[in-house]
């Protein structure tokens, strides 16, 4: 009886520490993500690319410097899987969540030559070794087939256990 009770708490405690469950307890991935699609307030919806582009974040995990001139020399990381799909349900109720739209395939999305709609693709947050920051890349795409898109990176400070706007920059690789 003794076995099998210790195999039944084993097996129950593996589960709760499944990567599913971790991830979801943890939601500052989402709450950076939903503070940086509130920069855009006047946008009619946020379509967001389901598929995270972490190409200049991976860039960024050893450290970076802004094209402002600031250093942030200490080590980042993820707290989820870099490619780990954005899902709807997970954001907060807010404003941003309302309009959110989640597109499963960009390439699919009819090209026009005029009065395009704007689409984002948004990396999964890096953090900083210290908890202090962390920094998120919003790229900006349109199905219009004549704008070349634009990017921002965000960084974000923890004060006081709140996220808040440390600096907005344009990425570029170190």
């Amino acid at each position: 009886m003794k076995t099998f009770l210790s195999t039944f708490i084993i097996i129950i405690l593996l589960s709760c520490s499944s990567k599913q469950g971790i991830q979801l307890e943890d939601s500052s991935d989402y709450e950076i993500a939903q503070l940086a699609l509130g920069n855009y307030t006047k946008w009619d919806a946020y379509r967001l690319l389901e598929i995270p582009d972490v190409s200049t974040t991976d860039d960024y995990l050893e450290g970076f410097t802004t094209m402002e001139l600031i250093e942030f020399p200490q080590k980042f990381h993820y707290k989820s899987f870099s490619k780990e799909k954005w899902k709807k349900h997970l954001f907060s109720p807010s404003d941003v969540k309302d309009k959110l739209q989640i597109i499963k395939n960009f390439g699919e999305v009819i090209k026009v030559n005029n009065d395009g709609k704007i689409y984002v693709s948004l990396s999964r947050p890096i953090y900083s070794e210290d908890g202090k920051y962390a920094v998120i890349i919003v790229n900006m795409l349109s199905n219009n087939t004549s704008w070349e898109g634009e990017g921002y990176g965000y960084v974000y400070e923890k004060i006081s256990g709140k996220w808040k706007l440390h600096l907005k920059f344009i990425p570029y690789l170190t």
